[in-house]
């Protein structure tokens, strides 16, 4: 498996692959399979019985624009957008403990309000969100046999993604 930070450079891998072995004159070759980081882990999920229920990104996005609007308005309900990739990057960098009090703009304090309302709702609604998605198919991956993954593309590894890392090779999968 080759797992790639987005679907442009998954479906660019596969075809280079396509293209190496037409040059080489096979008239038949087996795919390769390359995916979008995200789409594995979605297919981890759903593969073993977690009583929690995955939201989608537009689910996502309209939680957060719900709960945007409550305590905002609806002239602010574009923020989702921005609390969306907030909740993204607490979750890679694994920030465990959201304290602005720092710094305390009115700005910081709405918006870690905003987030506890949001993590608030999802662990009383049994939610997840698919940032949420590495760190939370840990204690399944013995379920699976991936003898290797390939990870292909990617800028920067966060520490949610490192620990991924970590605990597929725990489980005897090589990682390249």
């Amino acid at each position: 498996i080759i797992l790639t930070p987005n679907k442009r450079l998954s479906r660019h891998l596969q075809k280079q692959f396509c293209e190496v072995q037409f040059s080489q004159n096979k008239a038949a070759w087996y795919s390769i399979k390359v995916l979008p980081l995200t789409t594995w882990l979605i297919d981890c999920w759903q593969e073993y019985p977690d009583p929690r229920t995955l939201l989608s990104s537009f689910q996502e996005k309209v939680l957060w624009q719900k709960i945007i609007t409550e305590d905002l308005g609806k002239n602010f309900s574009n923020l989702a957008e921005l609390a969306i990739s907030f909740h993204r990057l607490i979750n890679g960098w694994q920030i465990k403990n959201i304290d602005f009090s720092g710094y305390a703009t009115e700005d910081m304090i709405t918006f870690q309000s905003l987030y506890k309302k949001f993590s608030e709702y999802c662990k009383n609604k049994k939610l997840v969100t698919i940032s949420e998605l590495p760190t939370l198919i840990i204690p399944y991956l013995s379920n699976f046999s991936f003898s290797k993954i390939t990870f292909a593309g990617f800028d920067e590894y966060s520490p949610q993604l490192q620990l991924l890392i970590t605990a597929l090779e725990n489980t005897g999968c090589k990682i390249l």
